[in-house]
């Protein structure tokens, strides 16, 4: 099948954002030190004026923190663009429980920023849509086959030429260094370096047995250009646009799948399942969103002194908020946050299930997953940004990128799992319960039969007896016979019977 309309050549990145959110969970019990020097509460958030935070009770639904970044140098390939500048690192708290720690580079290649230098991050080179797939997928995998003789089997992740970490102020013990560290390598420096800043919250270095996600947030500025036979500053804004998203659709695929080289062979007739329709409502923007990589392409800067807002000035504020769209940065936030804490919840029933064959009381684990349900719940609707959100335009972009990151899939998976997690534990309840019936109609029969030999003690007026007791050497010996029947009968009785008391306890299949 061949692509139809495509162009053959790929855009240019002169300047862009990229932000690796990394979501995870804390126990309600880890204390964030949010007093040290180092450390920095966030006054310029724009929170309370896209949301309406108020009757969400006493509890803080956000808290925003400043952490000391660091610096980098990226080489993404040989002979290929060098990116060198500052990391600014923010995290976001929700509820004191679910945490977003956002890892932002503000890359430049035209050197016409008046920023200050430890605000942005500087390019050798234009980026073209390979190199910033390898960029974008530093914390990920870039997906590349090729033959690596230091290894025995064909190398499949495509990682960067070096990454240089220095000006790092925090050790592997989440400890603030007043001398930074330096650290050279690839990926995996990076990784751990990411990983440094999770400990501050975590409070523990020990590796978790399940991956925390990291969501990739690309902003493409209005500065994007076009390699070959296309000029893009003779091109209205909206134009832009409507080039990128119609001809450049496999380029978008390989990005979004972080496939580079051999994208011009992705099947563009998959790029609305893949990438999605336009999350923007403007005709000069293009928002891209799937489960792992979000992308955005703001062209609104060029729409000159006409327009009623001046978007020169405003996108000024990169130097602030690291990104063209700030308010959509924190939408994506609160739907990853949404998220994990959803996926947080279903491995937390998931352990309880696997718990069962440990557990004494089953009723126990159904009581904790109805409170967590409660709680879970209860954090969902916080988080759902449609019922706060001030604005109606982000209303609509809330849903459409909650619709294309899959949380309703996620939530249905959380639900049917809930079910029959508690079907499965009322099922062993009931089994258990059946044991104990059986054990209490065992007592029960040895009450009956210690009864019965009650009787033949107790003296009747019964032929049988009174023959036997007008014999005094039958009366004695059948009468201690009987005793000693009765008390064998009943200590055998109550043995056997504490046995399968004792069974039924502390013996479980």
């Amino acid at each position: 099948m061949k692509n139809i309309n495509q162009c053959p050549s790929g855009l240019i990145y002169n300047g862009l954002s990229i932000v690796y959110l990394h979501s995870f969970s804390i126990g309600n019990k880890v204390k964030f030190d949010d007093q040290h020097v180092f450390v920095e509460t966030l006054t310029n958030s724009i929170d309370h004026q896209i949301f309406n935070l108020q009757g969400l009770g006493d509890e803080k639904l956000i808290c925003r923190y400043k952490l000391k970044g660091f610096r980098t140098i990226i080489k993404l390939e040989d002979n290929g663009p060098e990116i060198n500048g500052y990391v600014h690192v923010e995290a976001s708290l929700f509820f004191n429980n679910t945490v977003c720690i956002s890892y932002r580079l503000v890359i430049d290649s035209t050197k016409d920023l008046d920023w200050d230098h430890e605000g942005f991050c500087e390019s050798s080179t234009s980026l073209n849509t390979d190199e910033l797939i390898a960029l974008a997928g530093i914390p990920l995998a870039t997906e590349h086959w090729s033959q690596n003789g230091d290894l025995d089997c064909s190398d499949i992740d495509n990682d960067v030429e070096s990454i240089s970490i220095s000006e790092l102020y925090l050790d592997e013990s989440t400890n603030w260094l007043d001398i930074p560290v330096e650290k050279t390598g690839k990926k995996e420096v990076f990784l751990k370096v990411l990983e440094r800043y999770k400990f501050l919250f975590t409070k523990s270095n020990s590796e978790s047995s399940i991956v925390d996600p990291i969501y990739v947030f690309i902003d493409v500025w209005e500065n994007v250009g076009h390699q070959q036979g296309i000029s893009f500053a003779k091109m209205a804004e909206d134009e832009i646009i409507e080039h990128i998203e119609n001809h450049h659709q496999s380029e978008m695929i390989g990005l979004l799948t972080l496939y580079p080289y051999e994208w011009p062979y992705r099947l563009s007739s998959d790029f609305e399942e893949i990438c999605g329709k336009n999350i923007a409502i403007d005709t000069d923007d293009l928002v891209l969103a799937n489960q792992n990589i979000c992308i955005v392409f703001g062209t609104y800067g060029l729409r000159g002194k006409d327009s009623p807002t001046d978007w020169k000035e405003h996108l000024a504020e990169r130097a602030k908020y690291h990104v063209s769209w700030p308010e959509y940065l924190l939408i994506v936030e609160m739907i990853i946050a949404k998220k994990q804490a959803i996926n947080n919840a279903l491995s937390h029933f998931i352990n309880n299930t696997i718990k069962v064959s440990r557990q004494k009381n089953t009723r126990k684990l159904i009581e904790e997953n109805a409170l967590l349900t409660l709680e879970i719940s209860n954090t969902l609707l916080k988080l759902d940004a449609v019922r706060f959100s001030r604005f109606v335009s982000h209303k609509i972009m809330y849903e459409r990128t909650e619709k294309r990151l899959g949380l309703e899939r996620d939530y249905n998976q959380l639900q049917n799992a809930i079910s029959q997690i508690d079907q499965s534990l009322n099922n062993v309840t009931n089994s258990r319960e059946i044991k104990q019936a059986n054990l209490l109609n065992l007592i029960l029969g040895i009450i009956s039969v210690a009864s019965l030999f009650s009787i033949l003690l107790t003296p009747a007026e019964l032929p049988f007896f009174k023959a036997i007791a007008a014999d005094e050497r039958l009366a004695f010996n059948g009468g201690v016979t009987i005793i000693i029947l009765t008390f064998l009968l009943i200590f055998l009785s109550v043995v056997f019977g504490a046995f399968r008391l004792i069974r039924t306890i502390f013996y479980r299949k």
